[in-house]
């Protein structure tokens, strides 16, 4: 049997409602799933090539600038050359983008020279190129379909199309472009969720930990070092006079202040389970899990010199004519009669006795 007779005999395998009742329900049945995109792709591929017994299934996605990338592959056998590694389109001339812009399965059978003698290295007698159009989230102001990608069928052997299969091929593309747009929208929606849960654990301004965060963290720092009867270290810092800074500054220079002092605090504070919040204002709370009392101190006053180093200027100022800061240290070992709110009590205590003179360490313990 000739390769010609071979095509239309197993073409003729095949009755409509085979193809579409049992090649369609498949792959619509593992589109919608919620497999990962390209998962989705190399099912469509993989069933595409066994249901309608091509030579090789390709899905291309088409770039905004126009470059085709191969996101899937599926061949026949391995006599069949893969084309992941090569450079092929016989579908960029104007006439060819025209048809799929529009939706209509465009047939390579009038390309030029080059690309007739890559088909025939290829060993390509039959080519079908079907267009993958989606709504693009890219182009909110329009509702027209754009060009997403092409599902591309290539024979090594002469094929006639029935209609009821370019049928079946046009509603594979389309259930494909569902695919491709949910797992854009989920995409979107994932990107907002992460966006959403930054603003309520951070602070808009300072871009650390807000006052809401803190306490969560506490909660849980407290009761885990709890069971580990391990230490948990508080610090609460302020900005001496940063009312004064304001009126003299404004409130755009006050606001660079608080900036910077946070990424200070980062700077400091760079364990993994540190955490730097903005407490209230011009204060910032520091949590130390796992540090005992001699080692938030140090960090106190590591911090202290830092901001001194810096010299920040603040004219007019008694305790000093640069910004400073006022530490209020506390370490505890969280234990069952007592809470959090013990902790950072003792902070609030030792930074507001050190605010007193102003640019100190105060350290407050309950032991």
């Amino acid at each position: 049997m000739n390769q010609q007779s071979l095509g239309e005999s197993q073409s003729n395998l095949f009755q409509p409602h085979q193809y579409i009742i049992d090649g369609l329900t498949t792959i619509a049945r593992d589109i919608h799933q919620g497999k990962h995109l390209q998962q989705t792709l190399d099912t469509v591929t993989t069933e595409l090539q066994k249901i309608i017994q091509s030579n090789r299934i390709l899905i291309y996605h088409k770039t905004i600038d126009r470059k085709d990338i191969l996101l899937s592959e599926s061949l026949s056998s391995l006599d069949i050359v893969s084309l992941k590694n090569i450079q092929y389109s016989s579908w960029n001339s104007p006439e060819a983008l025209r048809q799929l812009q529009e939706g209509k399965i465009f047939s390579s059978s009038d390309v030029d020279s080059s690309i007739q003698a890559q088909k025939l290295k290829f060993s390509i007698q039959s080519e079908l190129i079907i267009p993958i159009l989606i709504h693009s989230s890219q182009l909110q102001e329009s509702s027209e379909e754009q060009l997403w990608g092409m599902i591309v069928v290539h024979q090594c052997y002469p094929r006639h199309w029935q209609p009821f299969e370019l049928d079946f091929l046009s509603q594979v593309a389309m259930q494909t472009a569902i695919a491709i747009q949910q797992s854009q929208l989920l995409t979107e929606f994932q990107a907002l969720q992460e966006q959403l849960k930054e603003q309520e654990i951070k602070d808009i301004l300072t871009q650390i930990a807000n006052y809401r965060y803190f306490n969560q963290v506490l909660d849980v720092e407290w009761k885990r070092l709890q069971r580990e009867s391990s230490f948990l270290s508080l610090l609460l810092c302020k900005i001496d006079g940063f009312k004064h800074y304001n009126e003299i500054y404004g409130n755009e220079a006050g606001d660079s202040c608080l900036q910077l002092v946070a990424s200070i605090l980062l700077e400091m504070a760079r364990r993994p389970a540190d955490l730097v919040a903005r407490y209230d204002g011009e204060i910032f709370a520091i949590l130390l899990p796992n540090t005992h009392l001699e080692g938030s101190v140090k960090v106190a006053e590591a911090i202290r010199t830092r901001i001194h180093v810096l010299q920040i200027p603040h004219r007019d100022f008694p305790v000093s004519s640069y910004v400073t800061l006022s530490l209020g240290v506390t370490s505890t070992i969280p234990t069952p009669i007592q809470n959090a709110n013990t902790l950072v009590q003792l902070s609030e205590e030792a930074l507001k006795q050190a605010m007193k003179d102003g640019n100190r360490v105060l350290i407050f313990s309950d032991s």
